[in-house]
């Protein structure tokens, strides 16, 4: 016999974070959730806090026999003819740095990751979302509506993912199979911490003249996300408003959460020369970051 629950749901990216505050938020609020984690420590996290049905699965969503282990896992744990109510694309990575010196190794896994990583794990879990209809969440971020100086390989990631959600929504609609984009704000995660340790790390691996370059624009920019990052939502408020799209039952396109999202939207209607008068000028000090929801 089938346990009671809500439904089941697969997360990715559920070690840390957004995707950690999640797949605790939708267990405490009654559904199955297969919670795709780095490690067994993480799982193990999880599980200590877990108030219902958490099953951890280690999980790269860049390695295909990994993303074919994790559905055979699900489908193994659930009824003959239970399907999963829907996933959670949250899994993601930030890759920083200048674009002119960026290895395209580096390049090419931050996409990998944020964008066919994402598109593998849907086609993979397609199947049993028909199955219970389902639907599709993916985890965006203003960054697909604004670029930002050094952000250009997370935002190409993030712009592709819009177009890709928009076309899956679409092609999917024949079954009322709904696929809904969460566009986030900077949150308060340990994302961001990495991604500024990394870029250092990858900046020092460059040549002296190279540094040079962008020694100064780089520093300004650090400081504005550093200041972005202090004014940021919180992972645990980000969950509750995932849930929340999720439940609906005829859910929007996009939701915007944290007012530097909602501005990095609203910029669409701004003229680019002006958009890059005003980077520059709060990167020189002479206009706040305000401007920017931050």
């Amino acid at each position: 016999m089938c346990p009671k629950n809500k439904g089941a749901v697969f997360i990715t990216g559920a070690s840390t974070g957004i995707g950690r505050e999640t797949a605790l938020f939708f267990d405490k609020a009654g559904y199955r959730v297969f919670a795709g984690v780095r490690n067994a420590q993480a799982g193990e996290s999880l599980l200590a806090e877990a108030a219902f049905q958490l099953t951890p699965i280690i999980i790269d969503i860049t390695k295909p026999r990994e993303i074919e282990n994790a559905v055979h896992t699900v489908s193994q744990k659930l009824c003959p003819y239970e399907g999963i109510t829907g996933i959670i694309n949250n899994a993601g990575i930030v890759v920083g740095g200048p674009l002119e010196f960026m290895k395209i190794e580096d390049f090419r896994y931050q996409v990998e990751v944020n964008l066919i990583g994402q598109l593998a794990v849907t086609q993979s879990f397609l199947p049993m979302i028909r199955k219970a209809k389902g639907r599709v969440l993916f985890v965006g971020s203003g960054a697909g509506w604004f670029a930002l100086p050094f952000s250009g390989a997370y935002a190409a990631s993030k712009f592709a993912l819009r177009g890709m959600a928009d076309a899956l929504r679409r092609e999917l609609d024949q079954w009322q199979l709904h696929v809904v984009l969460i566009e986030l704000g900077t949150v308060m995660t340990p994302i961001w911490d990495k991604s500024f340790s990394d870029t250092k790390q990858r900046v020092a691996e460059m040549g002296k003249e190279e540094q040079s370059l962008y020694d100064e624009r780089g520093a300004a920019m650090e400081k504005l996300m550093r200041s972005g990052w202090k004014n940021s939502v919180l992972a645990e408020d980000v969950a509750k408003m995932i849930l929340m799209a999720f439940e609906k039952k005829c859910p929007k396109a996009r939701y915007q959460f944290g007012k530097d999202a909602r501005m990095a939207v609203l910029s669409v209607f701004v003229p680019d020369c002006l958009k890059d008068w005003l980077i520059r000028n709060i990167l020189k000090g002479k206009i706040p970051s305000a401007l920017m929801g931050w």
